[in-house]
């Protein structure tokens, strides 16, 4: 079989190849605009593609990483359709894991391993072969919260003097600007000009946004956002609200619970009174005993492994 391998080019529909191929290798749902938008401005060898010189999609692999950590990067796991050959796949990984190597200033190369891939442990496998080691776990803790009870909560005295409202387009370098702040949010996306056309396209085109501030200052914001379960975002089943990103300024963590009520009057604004608020939240750990001791009936669920390979 004769193959033909491709780096990502823009306007070409390699976004919905990249997404049918997740979706059927995982049985996870990919976003094929998400992915567009998540490829602005990135190196184009960081996302490789194998068909048939027919034209016939095989496999993918991707890397990703941002201007904050250069020292590090992602890399994905080589997904295939069915009947791809698995040394198309080893091609694709080895190309891809070399060129990241030769990056003198990579020093880390990591892949976070979701669960709810239908073959994570395949995943697994082939990441420690490949000279990985584990170097987290993931926890997290879902919590189901009534959008017309949390929008009449109470004003304690360390969220009293905030004041919300809604977010316009013109708030929109103020949004990227505190989204850049956040430590937790900063890496979403590869640049700020990928941040520019998330909220220019998606977020304030959808009008749900919202801001609060200290004075004059903005210390937090989101947006929430009707979802269906994906296995990644949320779990389980019924459709949900989600917080579709979330940034605090550094300094200002108290500022959440004042964010979740702005974002509760929203929904009751909306009309989306019908459906719960999903709020995520939890913890990594390198221990080796977590697992193991993390009893059977504790409000966490261990979601998600990262290996990581360090440059010698």
């Amino acid at each position: 079989m004769k193959i033909v391998y491709k780096h990502y080019k823009p306007n070409q529909g390699l976004e919905e190849v990249r997404a049918k191929i997740y979706t059927k290798a995982t049985g996870l749902p990919a976003n094929a605009e998400q992915i567009r938008i998540q490829a602005e401005g990135r190196d184009p060898k960081l996302m490789r593609f194998a068909f048939t010189k027919e034209g016939k999609p095989l496999a993918y692999i991707s890397a990703s990483g941002g201007d904050y950590e250069p020292w590090s990067i992602g890399m994905g796991y080589p997904w295939a359709l069915p009947g791809c050959p698995k040394e198309v796949q080893e091609k694709l990984f080895e190309d891809l894991f070399g060129y990241l190597k030769r990056q003198k200033k990579i020093q880390e190369i990591g892949t976070n391993v979701t669960y709810e891939s239908k073959i994570h442990k395949e995943q697994i496998r082939f990441f420690l072969e490949k000279g990985f080691i584990e170097k987290e776990r993931f926890f997290v803790s879902d919590h189901d919260i009534d959008v017309k009870e949390a929008a009449k909560w109470k004003m304690t005295k360390d969220i009293k003097s905030l004041r919300g409202r809604k977010a316009t387009q013109k708030d929109r370098d103020a949004l990227i600007d505190i989204c850049l702040a956040d430590p937790q949010s900063r890496s979403a996306f590869p640049n700020r000009d990928a941040w520019v056309s998330y909220f220019d396209d998606r977020v304030l085109k959808a009008g749900h946004a919202v801001m609060v501030f200290k004075g004059n200052k903005l210390v937090a914001a989101s947006a929430p956002l009707r979802y269906k379960p994906d296995g990644v975002f949320l779990t389980g089943k019924g459709e949900r609200t989600i917080m579709r990103f979330t940034a605090i300024r550094p300094g200002y963590t108290h500022a959440w619970k004042r964010l979740l009520i702005e974002v509760a009057k929203e929904c009751v604004a909306a009309k989306w009174t019908d459906i719960p608020l999903r709020v995520r939240w939890g913890f990594s750990t390198s221990s080796y005993a977590a697992p193991a001791l993390m009893s059977k009936d504790s409000e966490f669920k261990e979601v998600s492994v990262i290996l990581a390979y360090t440059k010698k």
